[in-house]
């Protein structure tokens, strides 16, 4: 409630009643006012604790992302490793495909002059 609306209430009251009441209604406000601050107080510590316990689940649940972003790292630096060694291998498979068609070309070529020689001998 606003507050303006609270003295008009009470004051309202206060000229209503009956005795001694009608001057007592600062006195009422003022306590009326007290006691609606205090239950707000209470509710900003509920809200308080309440936000309290949702950034402590807030930071778990960062905790666990923070875990899981590791183990990605670890993977991913495996992965790498595994690409590095796959390089590696195809760069030995290259250099064999080297010696293994010069071995071709070589063979077809004694097997050419094997032939040329048998040819010429007749």
């Amino acid at each position: 409630m606003v507050i303006s609306e609270l003295a008009c209430a009470f004051h309202e009251e206060a000229t209503t009643s009956e005795g001694d009441d009608h001057v007592d209604w600062p006195e009422k406000y003022l306590g009326k006012l007290e006691k609606e601050i205090g239950e707000v107080k209470t509710e900003l510590k509920d809200v308080n604790k309440r936000i309290d316990g949702v950034n402590e689940r807030i930071d778990g649940v960062n905790e666990r992302i923070d875990g899981v972003s590791d183990r990605i790292d670890g993977v991913s630096d495996r992965i790498d490793g595994i690409n590095k060694r796959f390089d590696a291998t195809d760069q030995k498979i290259d250099g064999n495909n080297h010696w293994i068609i010069a071995l071709v070309i070589g063979t077809l070529a004694s097997f050419t002059a094997l032939v040329v020689s048998m040819w010429f001998k007749n």
